[in-house]
């Protein structure tokens, strides 16, 4: 139990204390099941949902298993005498939804924010230099930081909005369960709007036209999404794109909110902090990046 509230397992199985008698009694008693009444043996499973498509399979996996252990004993599809006395038992989830519901909207949420954050902040920075805004006013003394910070505090605005108006949806709307702490769940999505914005601004510098922009931001956010769990678990994917996602931006952003949500992780739990330091890391990456192609 200890082993799945801290993430390190995906469920357990807990087998009654009279299992292995009733399957001696029954391959005694062809007629068990019919007059005899006993009390049954009982697989309970208990698993944590917070990841969907990994429950998802499991439940397979263990149905199909347990009735093949049944037609194995048996010898008929149905399970005959066993069906009866063996029972398969799924207590309720420990995180996550109760219901076999597919939850991508915390981490859906999140791209969306960041590809509009890194958009608005690029095409906010093309037109200063395209316009010649940028080249007059370090002509006169201003320094790349406060460029960029004039810019951040504009765009704050914009990201509090959209992060509050994302939040309401995807609370009230999809009914997305929120067990973990809601201020630790925003800060995280602002941080990670923030390095967007520090993203687009890195963008805005390199490319010189919209479209431009655009290809590179598509280029990004889709290798976000397509490793971030929503089509397949980072567990299923091959060893060297497994060990990828944990290094690319907004993977591990996209896991920490996951898990703050629907498991109630605080910053005491590794994967929920290492969300926070992959935001400031690639933060500072980007913004280091852009300090030198300014030079």
């Amino acid at each position: 139990m200890e082993m799945m509230l801290n993430g390190s397992i995906w469920g357990y199985l807990s087998i009654s204390s009279n299992f292995t008698r009733e399957i001696e009694f029954a391959n005694v008693h062809t007629d068990y099941g019919d007059k005899l009444h006993r009390s049954p043996a009982l697989v309970k499973v208990s698993l944590d949902t917070s990841d969907s498509m990994v429950a998802i399979w499991l439940k397979s996996f263990i149905y199909s298993n347990f009735y093949a252990f049944l037609y194995n004993s048996s010898g008929t599809p149905s399970g005959g005498k066993f069906a009866n006395q063996i029972k398969l038992l799924f207590e309720p989830a420990k995180f996550g939804l109760k219901d076999d519901s597919i939850i991508i909207t915390p981490v859906v949420t999140l791209q969306v924010l960041s590809f509009f954050s890194s958009l608005t902040s690029a095409l906010a920075f093309m037109y200063e230099r395209k316009r010649g805004i940028f080249k007059r006013i370090t002509t006169v003394g201003v320094l790349q930081f406060e460029i960029v910070l004039s810019h951040f505090s504009i765009l704050l605005f914009l990201l509090l909005a959209q992060t509050t108006i994302s939040f309401i949806v995807m609370f009230y709307f999809f009914n997305v369960p929120q067990v973990g702490s809601f201020l630790l769940a925003y800060t995280l999505v602002i941080i990670y709007g923030i390095s967007a914005f520090c993203a687009g601004i890195l963008i805005g510098t390199i490319c010189h036209r919209k479209h431009h922009a655009i290809l590179v931001l598509l280029a990004v956010s889709f290798p976000t999404v397509i490793l971030s769990g929503i089509f397949s678990p980072l567990e299923g994917f091959p060893w060297h794109l497994r060990y990828t996602g944990y290094v690319y931006p907004g993977i591990l952003p996209g896991l920490a909110l996951r898990n703050i949500l629907l498991r109630g992780w605080g910053l005491n739990h590794l994967w929920v902090w290492l969300g926070f330091v992959s935001c400031f890391a690639t933060s500072s990456l980007y913004l280091i990046i852009f300090m030198l192609l300014s030079i």
